[in-house]
């Protein structure tokens, strides 16, 4: 059961990544690394949100990990921002590159604090 939340998870978690990237791109944002930049920043933020709900309130492990591992682990994704910085680094943008790391680091650490916060103040 808790293999199949967590496939079922990651399934709608690639989808609704597609459809992030899709909906940037169709909006004029084309510019590398700014869907997958969107997608980890919200993905951190809703990963702080569910560390705490999960934490006050007693849930299936299976929705938990499908959640969690399944959901977000498809939505967000580290190997395409590797790639990104990779393509910036080959290609010369050294400082691009060094940006976009620094941006990816920083706010993806600061969404999952505010989802903390965000989902204490509501819970609490």
């Amino acid at each position: 059961m808790i293999a199949l939340s967590i496939a079922v998870g990651g399934a709608l978690g690639a989808v609704a990544r597609f459809l992030v990237h899709q909906h940037i791109l169709a909006n004029g944002y084309s510019a590398l690394g700014f869907s997958t930049l969107t997608v980890n920043v919200a993905g951190s933020f809703v990963l702080g949100c569910c560390f705490v709900f999960f934490e006050r309130f007693s849930a299936s492990e299976a929705l938990r990990l499908g959640l969690m591992v399944g959901f977000l682990g498809a939505f967000t994704t580290f190997s395409t921002f590797s790639l990104e910085l990779v393509s910036d680094l080959q290609t010369g943008n050294i400082m691009r590159a060094a940006i976009y790391a620094a941006a990816s680091v920083l706010f993806c650490v600061l969404a999952c604090y505010a989802g903390i916060v965000v989902a204490r103040s509501v819970i609490d």
